[in-house]
């Protein structure tokens, strides 16, 4: 059994890039949340939101391993990256 000092509502940073969380618009840097008390199996169930009433950008689960508690969440940093990547769709 894994014990993990993240609980629900804790501020979190993913920590590294995922073929399966690229695939649902999540990369590396991008913060979210932690939406329900339960882990299973290490996953986590996580909201990467954007500012403002802009829709979120996934909720997912992301193993625990890949991310890491931070003390305060700043969408504005979601938005940065997501740019930064349908920019490098275009070129």
């Amino acid at each position: 059994m894994q014990i993990s000092n993240m609980k629900e509502m804790d501020c979190v940073e993913i920590i590294t890039e995922k073929e399966k969380y690229i695939n649902e618009g999540v990369h590396k840097g991008m913060q979210g949340w932690i939406c329900l008390d339960d882990c299973t199996d290490g996953y986590w169930l996580v909201n990467i939101p954007q500012c403002g009433t802009k829709p979120d950008i996934a909720t997912i689960s992301i193993h625990q391993d890949d991310m890491v508690v931070v003390p305060m969440m700043d969408a504005r940093i979601n938005e940065a990256i997501k740019a930064e990547y349908e920019g490098n769709k275009e070129q």
